[in-house]
């Protein structure tokens, strides 16, 4: 009787194993669905983070490009201004008031962690790295969820919403319980992107950190 009642339990928990493999498949797919179609993005951004309490600390804004696989541009110019470049084999951050550059092979883990790299890798890295949940709908909004696989990604979790007219926002949970948001404006899909952006070059004078 044991026996059986072991041999049961273990079904059912198989089953229950598989039910959950296939709805993360399915919800996985129907990221991919939304994202394969996307080659570039170029618009405009702003963010805003938040503390634990909801209390805000900081707010900034700029303009973005992101050309799938590896290449994007994140040029943050208010309040302070900062730059994130990747070409696919590095990435640049550039801050202005420091003169300083700060140089990273675009494969660490740390790198691709980041939000802009996520949207511009490729689909199977997604699934790679993180597990993907459907969140459902919210006021017009479909939500995705990725959790990274890993504990030491410099992000607890990030929220994807899309409208009809695509990703609008990115919603980033990170290790300290903040919470950042960047709303995408004035969208451009699958438009020519100036390759020049993904081109950085330090200027002359600053100092160069590699990481």
């Amino acid at each position: 009787m044991k026996l059986k009642l072991s041999i049961s339990t273990l079904a059912l928990l198989w089953g229950f194993v598989i039910a959950l493999n296939s709805h993360a498949a399915d919800d996985l797919a129907r990221l991919q669905e939304r994202l394969e179609g996307v080659k570039t993005l170029q618009g405009n951004f702003t963010q805003v983070l938040r503390d634990d309490d909801g209390t805000v600390l900081e707010e900034s804004q700029g303009r973005f490009a992101l050309e799938r696989p590896g290449k994007f541009y994140w040029h943050t110019l208010e309040p302070f201004e900062q730059l994130l470049v990747s070409d696919q084999t590095y990435l640049w951050l550039y801050d202005p008031d420091l003169e300083q550059v700060t140089q990273r092979a675009y494969d660490q883990e740390q790198v691709r962690a980041t939000p802009a790299a996520i949207l511009s890798d490729d689909l199977q890295g997604l699934s790679d790295n993180f597990a993907v949940r459907h969140q459902g709908e919210d006021n017009g909004r479909t939500l995705f969820t990725l959790t990274p696989r890993t504990h030491d990604d410099m992000f607890n979790e990030l929220t994807l919403a899309f409208t009809d007219q695509g990703l609008v926002e990115i919603h980033v949970h990170d290790n300290l319980g903040q919470q950042t948001v960047f709303a995408l404006l004035n969208v451009r899909r699958n438009q020519s992107v100036d390759q020049k952006l993904f081109q950085f070059v330090p200027p002359k004078g600053v100092d160069v950190l590699v990481d």
